[in-house]
């Protein structure tokens, strides 16, 4: 509910919104990373608008945020759920930062241009 809020009344033409989970941590430099994949993205697809998303990772607990700079894991279809009709997804862990943007067939709730 807070997020159709937020879509369909706080959006005003801003340029790129974010959206976040309570368990999102953010390291320095972020900000200039995620633009810079966005411009790799629009390139890469030749297309204006172009969505950034992504899954985070859980920081564990009573660690900097510095010391977690770890590859995000990736979501793999597994299978349809028989009993909701929807999309499971297993988790795998990447073992290196991906150079540019992956293209994905799926979106995670968490990063959104408008």
């Amino acid at each position: 509910y807070a997020r159709h809020i937020i879509e369909t009344s706080l959006y005003r033409g801003e340029q790129y919104f974010l959206l976040i989970d309570s368990h999102m941590v953010f390291t320095k430099g972020w900000d200039t990373r995620a633009r810079h994949q966005f411009s790799q993205a629009q390139q890469q697809s030749g297309m204006d608008k172009v969505v950034l998303t992504m899954y985070p990772r859980e920081p564990p607990v009573g660690l900097p945020v510095e010391a977690d700079l770890q590859p995000p894991s990736i979501f793999q279809f597994r299978r349809w759920n028989p009993a909701s009709g929807l999309p499971d997804f297993q988790g795998i862990s990447t073992f290196s930062f991906p150079s540019v943007p992956q293209p994905t067939a799926f979106l995670g709730p968490c990063f959104w241009p408008p």
